[in-house]
């Protein structure tokens, strides 16, 4: 896949964006923009030099090949529903792993152990 090194700058730039994080922000950037034109050059050169070679004849490819090469809007939306569900699963497979375990709580539990008592 041409687009898959560009997952996880998109996320790191959604929660750099979502946390107000400068610098994750500008890495993110810096990193997908990166990505793009890496990836974009090495795809376009490949695909030259199998064109050149004979190597790539799009008569000979079947049809569920070909119809890739030409997306729809229903192609789409199936994956940005696929990216917004395994995104939500990483969210919340994070939350359910530090779920009681809240900066605040991480505190108070600290204090509990050294015999102090919590505030409430």
């Amino acid at each position: 896949m041409v687009v898959a090194p560009w997952i996880l700058p998109l996320r790191a730039l959604v929660f750099g964006s979502l946390i107000s994080d400068r610098k994750l922000l500008f890495r993110a950037l810096i990193t997908l923009a990166t990505g793009v034109v890496v990836t974009t050059l090495l795809s376009t050169g490949l695909g030259l030099i199998a064109r050149s070679n004979g190597l790539l004849i799009l008569d000979s490819f079947p049809e569920e090949i070909t119809a890739r090469l030409e997306p729809t809007l229903l192609d789409l939306g199936i994956a940005l529903a696929a990216g917004a569900i395994a995104t939500y699963a990483k969210v919340e497979s994070w939350s359910a792993e530090y779920d009681g375990h809240s900066h605040c709580g991480g505190h108070r539990t600290a204090r509990l152990r050294h015999g102090h008592h919590a505030r409430r």
